[in-house]
């Protein structure tokens, strides 16, 4: 059974200090241990940590509630001004409708809170005029942006540290934390 165990770990189980009466690996235990692995290539947490979204969170049990039972009063001043909120409306409704009627009124930044919220932040344009480079000698020279022009781009990675070498680091830590 010590032959289908990974060198390392055989090794640290045959260093005299990490001997003990108490360890026995039995055809159980690594049959039991193999099965709750992860395949190879798989994460067990592929997505991470959920972010925290606390006030996102709120916001959103907020904008739920019946505006009628947060602020009764708000609603009929608002109705009397000519907003037509129906009964049970959520106060997202009715904040969607007050942002409405101040963009209608030609307030900007209500306009572009809605036009944000529905088509998304506006991109940016970024113009270029030329690409200018410089060469050993120090001369500069500029291209403009519809020149044919080639570029070659050479990744270079580093080889993944072999399975074996990964867990020998990290049973070695274990060992220096003890």
């Amino acid at each position: 059974m010590r032959d289908t165990l990974k060198p390392w770990y055989r090794k640290y189980l045959e260093t005299p200090e990490n001997r003990c009466e108490t360890r026995v690996i039995t055809p159980q235990f690594e049959e039991a241990r193999k099965r709750t692995q992860f395949p190879p290539g798989v994460s067990g947490n592929a997505h991470g940590r959920p972010p925290k979204r606390l006030v996102t969170d709120e916001y959103e049990k907020v904008l739920a509630m019946k505006a009628d039972d947060v602020n009764p009063l708000l609603v009929e001043e608002l109705r009397k001004r000519g907003f037509k909120i129906p009964k049970g409306a959520t106060i997202a409704f009715v904040v969607a409708m007050s942002q409405g009627g101040q963009a209608m009124t030609g307030k900007t930044k209500a306009t572009s809170e809605i036009r944000e919220a529905v088509e998304g932040k506006a991109r940016q344009r970024i113009e270029l005029a030329g690409l200018t480079t410089t060469e050993e000698d120090g001369t500069e020279t500029t291209q403009p942006v519809g020149a044919p022009r080639s570029l070659t781009i050479h990744l270079v990675r580093d080889a993944p540290p072999t399975e074996d070498t990964a867990e020998a680091r990290d049973a070695e830590q274990a060992i220096n934390r003890d």
